[in-house]
This record gives structure tokens, sequence and C-alpha cells, in this order.
């Protein structure tokens, strides 16, 4: 497949191929190889509800427990899009996908295709079922789906096409260009997806203009900053849906504390939060020292040793430098919520945090917990699985700042 970065802006916004393969290896280790099945043969379609990939697991893996079904769906191999929708990451599944054996992958398409017809909300979630339309067709009758995109995508160039149309076209046919280039009529493929490609750089804008990706109508996960200082670094910020949770922790939670009180919280607007803990060399950019302790890891590892005014400080200068965007810290609610991901045991691991999870001290862990190792020092950011929404270092390595508790 033609990777050519210049022209593959899409490709460039999902996870690098070493990243997935990480966290498809560290998913394996944890459930097993079952589990791991049970992933792969789930990844076809994309987009997930528990009752699609349950039945993924009846019909084609029935040996494998129910509890697979789960872990999967709140593992780092998917995100929630909405309640009860969870997504693959594209290049996670991707690379799921190249584990599967070609004739296994059609079978799925066939399920998918029956089962469709079959849904009684088809009609209520159409952009789901367009979405499970385009994915059966591609391994069904690939020239024709081919053709088909390739005329969404004529029509997508007209500056009048809605931008959120543009953005999913685009997306839709790099998601579906792995199994098109090779099912499909090779022409007739290159001339869509140069047509997708060129497309996409109207859409997202050329390199250069990264900072201005943040500026969308419709939310996506993922979006790059440029960020300008006295060396160029980059920003990855996902999206944060609006949404409640039960914020604190219950009273028989071990090492509560008094002020966690268990209470509803709503949050009515969607936020922007940076994937990792800001970098050393991130500070570096913006404010032109380093003040950590722990620089022996590198520049990749977190910046510490900053109290909350020098945090406020570098918001400030770079706020400075990055046009329209406004950066701030996250509430006290919005960090919770964001760490926790939707679950809603102390850790979004679950009840234990092992140290193979964060780096932290593994001599005091949770009453309960296994013993873990004690690294006495940070490590680089995203050393470790993200949470479910794509945030790492979200438990351990440094403290964090938040904008209305300190």
């Amino acid at each position: 497949m033609n990777q050519n970065s210049e022209t593959n802006i899409i490709r460039s916004r999902w996870l690098a191929a070493d990243i997935a393969d990480k966290e498809i290896e560290i998913f394996e280790n944890r459930f097993g190889t079952n589990h791991l099945n049970l992933a792969c043969h789930a990844a076809l379609p994309l987009i997930l509800t528990p009752e699609l990939i349950n039945l993924i697991r009846i019909n084609f893996l029935s040996s494998v427990p129910g509890i697979a079904e789960a872990d999967i769906l709140l593992s780092s191999l998917c995100r929630p899009v909405d309640r009860g929708v969870f997504e693959f990451e594209p290049r996670v599944r991707e690379r799921l996908l190249a584990r599967m054996e070609k004739e296994t992958i059609f079978e799925i398409a066939c399920f998918l295709s029956v089962w469709m017809e079959q849904r009684p909300d088809r009609q209520r979630k159409p952009d789901i079922s367009e979405t499970y339309k385009w994915i059966v067709r591609a391994y069904i009758s690939p020239d024709e789906t081919i053709e088909e995109l390739d005329e969404q995508l004529e029509k997508s160039l007209n500056k009048n096409a809605a931008r959120a149309d543009r953005i999913r076209i685009v997306n839709l046919a790099e998601i579906l260009a792995g199994q098109l280039e090779t099912g499909g009529e090779q022409g007739k493929y290159q001339k869509m997806i140069h047509r997708s490609r060129e497309l996409a750089q109207e859409v997202y804008g050329r390199k250069g203009s990264a900072r201005e990706k943040i500026e969308i109508t419709e939310p996506e996960t993922g979006h790059e900053i440029q960020v300008s200082g006295p060396s160029e670094i980059k920003m990855k910020f996902v999206y944060i849906r609006p949404g409640e949770f039960m914020m604190g922790s219950p009273k028989d939670e071990p090492e509560r504390s008094d002020d966690e009180v268990l209470h509803k919280v709503i949050l009515t607007k969607g936020f922007y939060m940076q994937t990792t803990p800001v970098t050393q060399a991130q500070w570096k950019a913006v404010m032109g020292s380093n003040p950590s302790r722990f620089k022996d890891g590198g520049d990749n590892c977190p910046v510490e040793n900053v109290s909350w005014d020098d945090a406020q400080d570098f918001i400030k200068a770079l706020n400075k430098t990055a046009g329209k965007q406004k950066y701030r810290l996250p509430t006290e609610a919005e960090w919770e919520y964001a760490c926790r991901a939707g679950t809603k045991t102390p850790f979004y691991t679950g009840r234990c945090l092992g140290t193979d999870q964060a780096n932290y001290d593994g001599n005091n862990p949770l009453k309960g917990c296994p013993k873990g190792i004690y690294r006495k020092k940070t490590t680089p950011v995203g050393s470790f699985p993200s949470n479910p929404w794509g945030l790492y270092d979200m438990h351990g390595n440094v403290w964090e700042w938040c904008q209305d508790w300190y």
C-alpha cells in the first residue's frame, strides 16, 4: 500500500504501527490468545456494540468465555464513541485484521451483512449502519465499492459540501484502502485513493498548518497541533465528549479520603485533553528551561518540580503562540471524568493497578493488591497502555495540576 506521508494525512493521525503492535502485545499478555482471537474477529466492523461482539463470539468463537467481550470493549484497543458504542483505533484494527485468514474475514463480512438486515435499530443509527454497509461491500464487491467511493469523493470536492461529510468519507476511504487495494481493480483503486488523499489535504490542511487542526465543527479524537518555541514540537489532544459520571469513591473503597464523597456530576460541554502529561521537551520549547529533577530519562519524560503558578505561566506562554486556540488546566471534575473513561473501579485498569500498567511505588499497592517494582524515577510518557479514551499516565508517574483545586 502506498504509505506516502506527504499525501496521507489520515494515516498520520492514526497510532504508529509499532505502538499499535505494542498495545496488542500488552492485551494478549494480559488476557491471553483466546481473547486476542476474538478481538481479531471483532475488528472487522470497526464499530462495536455489546450486542454485536456477543453475536460474533457466539457464531465464530463460542468456546471463548463471555467476559472476553467486556475485556475487549474496555481495553485500550477500543475507544467509546457513544453510550454503548465502541470503535477500534484504525491502526489497531488494521494490525488485528492482518492476523486473520482472508476466508474468515469474508465469512464475518457475510455474517455482518445478514445481521444488518435484521437490526431493529438500523434506522435510528444511520451513520453506524452506513459504515457497516461500506465495510461489508468492500469485501463482497470491492470494484463496485471503489466506484461508489470515488463518486462520493468527487461530490465532496465541491466547496459547498458539508465539512463533516468530507471528513467522514476521507476517513472511511482510508480505513477501507487495504482491502480495496488487494481486492479491487488497480487502476480504479489508484484513481479513488488519489482523489481521497487530495480531499484529505484540503480538509485537514497541508504540512505546516497543523495548528488549525484543532478547529473543527465535528469533534474527532487525536488532533495534533504544532506549538512554536525555541524548537518545534507536537502536542496531541483527544476530544472528550460531554457526559455524566459518579465523582468520588464509595465509602468501602480502601484508602479512601474523607473528601471523596460520591456524587453525580454532569459535564454539558466536551473538551480537549492532551494524551500525555506535558513533557520536558514541550516545557522547554515553550518556557526555554527545564526545571525537572529526573532529566536522565530523556526529554520525553514528564516535566516535574513545577508549582501550580508555574503551570499557569506555561499556559499563558502557550496561549501567546497558539493563535485562536486557548489552553487551560482541566477542572478536577474534568480530570476525573477523563481518567475514569467510563469505568467505575478504583483505577481504570480495575480494582488493582500493577506496575506493568503505571509507574508508581509498587511497595505500596492498594490493600489486597499484589506488590510490584519501584523505579524511583519518572518514565517516558506513553510507556504504559492508555485508558479506554486514549489518555496515558493518568495513573502514576507524576501528580497533575487541576485548574480549580490545588
